[in-house]
């Protein structure tokens, strides 16, 4: 797979074209494990992976490399206690820019933390993804799986403490390699030639459809054919580029071979 630079691994703003009402944060967990220890971590807001594994994850691994130049320390970076630390540093590195950001809109409501450190309690009952990333001796990079809970986690009575006791209650939706200049899908991508269709309803109560045309996809990226009709009348027509994950609102309407 080709790489790309670090600094076009931007969070792809591809629900600047989703419609929502929805008020609460996107919120997600994460598990580091060597296959031997294990830290749960927590994550309030843009828990998406089109967010958070190029900000949090592919960020954490890069101020990891930058300060583990003593071979020695690297060994200690393969413990989940000590790679957690970098997570934490990279959230509040994104806290202090979003909070930057916040003064010069002039709003007055500053981001709070939103990220902790939760062995004492476990699983989260609200979580809408999970990251299981199993750290290298060698840190080039990072396996992360790709999770999402299926129902029956919802109605789990009680929830294990970690996300490697709950196989049950996720679905894996895909894999990533992490590593410093590239992400890589290494699940099934989208095949070029595919339409997926959205319906749903606005809150005047018009029908809206999206049809998704895959035109192609590489790495993590697919590039795409975007339309949108609100009550029968096209509102939208371009490309974009998403990631797989965000075909989990669409059904395949077709495929053509």
């Amino acid at each position: 797979m080709s790489s790309r630079g670090n600094n076009n691994l931007q969070p792809v703003n591809f629900f600047k074209f989703l419609p929502t009402t929805l008020s609460m944060s996107t919120r997600a967990q994460i598990e580091l494990t060597n296959e031997e220890d294990r830290v749960l971590l927590y994550h309030h807001f843009d828990g998406y992976p089109e967010w958070l594994v190029p900000n949090l994850i592919q960020k954490a691994l890069i101020i990891m490399q930058d300060d583990a130049v003593d071979p020695a320390y690297k060994q200690m970076c393969y413990r989940p206690e000590a790679a957690a630390l970098y997570f934490a540093e990279a959230h509040f590195q994104n806290v202090k820019e979003f909070n930057r950001k916040y003064k010069e809109k002039g709003w007055k409501i500053p981001l709070c933390s939103g990220f902790e450190f939760c062995d004492n309690h476990g699983l989260h009952a609200d979580i809408e993804w999970f990251y299981l990333v199993h750290l290298a001796k060698e840190p080039d990079g990072w396996l992360t799986e790709v999770l999402r809970p299926k129902k029956a986690y919802w109605e789990a009575k009680k929830l294990p403490k970690y996300i490697s006791e709950a196989e049950d209650l996720l679905e894996k939706k895909g894999e990533l390699f992490i590593a410093r200049e590239r992400i890589e899908y290494l699940g099934k991508f989208p095949r070029p030639g595919e339409v997926y269709r959205r319906r749903w309803y606005d809150l005047g109560g018009k029908e809206v459809t999206e049809y998704i045309e895959v035109l192609e996809a590489k790495d993590w990226f697919v590039r795409a054919k975007l339309i949108r009709k609100r009550a029968g009348k096209k509102e939208f027509e371009g490309e974009v580029e998403i990631t797989p994950f965000d075909l989990r609102h669409y059904s395949i309407r077709i495929r053509r071979t």
